[in-house]
């Protein structure tokens, strides 16, 4: 009985809608704090942005800003551990680099491939025969 009423209450939670990284790093931005974020505005934002208990984003946020800060993506300004300020490193700030898509290349090979199945039809290889020792 008790399992299913603990698993009920599981499942009307609600999950994480983003990685925990991009949540803080939205945080950050939005926050415009000068000596840098705290642990705690960080979860109010968070929490309030996007519906979710305090207790279960804080946990959350206490791991992914000690992986950040070991990983290069924060700079921790005051405190250790998950105490303190955070920062964005200037890696992070960067936007990321957008994929450039070659137009000039995906036109010959459709031409390409418009010859091949207008043009002759094209035979099969032919399977190799393997060798069988007796």
């Amino acid at each position: 009985r008790l399992n299913k009423q603990k698993n009920a209450a599981m499942s009307t939670q609600k999950t994480m809608p983003a990685p925990v990284k991009d949540l803080i790093k939205e945080a950050i931005l939005n926050l415009k704090d000068r000596s840098g974020s705290s642990r705690q505005s960080i979860v109010k934002f968070i929490a309030a942005k996007h519906g979710l208990d305090e207790a279960t984003v804080n946990s959350h946020v206490k791991l992914a800003l000690k992986r950040g800060v070991i990983t290069g993506f924060l700079v921790q300004q005051k405190g250790t551990g998950a105490s303190g300020s955070f920062k964005l490193s200037a890696e992070a700030k960067k936007p990321a680099p957008k994929p450039k898509v070659k137009k000039a290349a995906a036109a010959p090979s459709a031409s390409k491939s418009k010859k091949a199945a207008s043009g002759k039809k094209t035979s099969k290889p032919k399977k190799a025969t393997s060798a069988k020792k007796h």
